[in-house]
């Protein structure tokens, strides 16, 4: 573990997006101090899942990692399902640090964001699509 928590206004985002529904997706961060896991940018809106994973993929950085909860809509045996995933995005492209840092702090993020049904980590764009993610919401 690195000893980076979530801020209290990381973990108000996260409870929001759960229990209100108020956004589709939230990117965090590491402030620069290396002291707390703090919010980056919020998704809101109804869009479908191709449109959200859009504009988070359009918006990552490809050199450096970011964690991002995704409340992941999508249609199964003709139902309506809904996941909370956890991604952790550490792009090829990135140095060791950064990696081996998000990689220490996840599961303190993790523990702090009851809910969490799906974890991915993503390495390349190919992890982060909704076909990716539809296959992973079903192996589980």
């Amino acid at each position: 573990m690195s000893g980076i928590q979530m801020s209290e206004e990381a973990i108000k985002a996260y409870d929001e997006l759960r229990l209100k529904h108020n956004a589709n997706a939230i990117i965090f961060v590491i402030n620069p101090e290396q002291t707390a896991v703090i919010v980056e940018q919020i998704f809101a809106g109804e869009q479908p899942a191709e449109e959200v994973i859009k504009a988070v993929v359009d918006v990552l950085p490809e050199k450096d990692c970011r964690f991002i909860v995704y409340d992941f809509k999508f249609e199964s045996d003709g139902c309506n399902m809904s996941k909370l995933a956890f991604i952790q995005w550490s792009p090829e492209a990135a140095k060791t640090r950064p990696k081996m840092l998000y990689s220490s702090t996840k599961r303190a993020c993790i523990d702090k964001m009851s809910g969490i049904q799906l974890e991915i980590q993503a390495n390349s764009l190919d992890e982060f699509n909704k076909d990716y993610m539809l296959e992973k919401c079903r192996r589980k």
